[in-house]
């Protein structure tokens, strides 16, 4: 009956800045261009979310000026955007996961989360306590990554050629398209797969 309370309710248990105010303009995006291929090209973006705090991943754009839909498709657990979309030349458990979507005709953003697996992509990092400071601050590593997707989508909702906006997710990307679609009601389709408990 009142679904704002319980979005509230979720923002404010995974903390800022989720439950802030979302700036009203959209970030600021650089665009490296990767790859150009004959329907598609792919780009590198890099956005600041916070202060300071920058988002990176793959946008993987249909050529032509058409409005189509944005699926953002994110990865899991020691994964990446160019291991899902199989720039390695293999996808591991993934199954060729950013192509499969792609294929029908919509445009991809794949975030690159704190979630690699530093031995094979460089990196170090210590995810646990990134997160135990994020908490002690009311914040969470959550609550910024999702975050930094609901941004991506203010920058992708001004582009003429975006429409509409889906999320699917693997296994902890199952976890983001589960918090991100509840969270933010732009999202209008999910598949979170390997995701689900209490």
């Amino acid at each position: 009956a009142d679904p704002e309370t319980y979005r509230a309710e979720l923002a404010e248990m995974l903390g800022y800045p989720l439950c802030e105010k979302r700036p009203e303009t959209a970030p600021s995006v650089q665009m490296e261009k990767l790859s150009e291929e004959k329907s598609y090209t792919v780009y590198r973006m890099r956005y600041e979310i916070l202060e300071g705090v920058l988002m990176t991943g793959l946008f993987f754009r249909q050529k032509g000026d058409e409005k189509r839909p944005l699926v953002i498709v994110q990865h899991g657990g020691e994964g990446s955007p160019e291991l899902i979309s199989g720039v390695y030349g293999f996808t591991n458990n993934y199954n060729d996961m950013l192509m499969r979507v792609f294929k029908h005709g919509v445009h991809v953003f794949a975030p690159q989360l704190l979630l690699w697996k530093p031995q094979r992509f460089g990196a170090p990092y210590d995810r646990d306590a990134i997160d135990a400071r994020l908490k002690s601050l009311g914040s969470s590593i959550a609550a910024v990554e999702v975050y930094g997707i609901t941004r991506a989508l203010d920058y992708f909702e001004g582009l003429s050629y975006v429409g509409k906006f889906g999320m699917v997710g693997l296994s902890y990307g199952g976890f983001y398209t589960q918090y991100t679609t509840a969270l933010d009601t732009r999202i209008r389709s999910a598949i979170s797969c390997s995701y689900f408990n209490e």
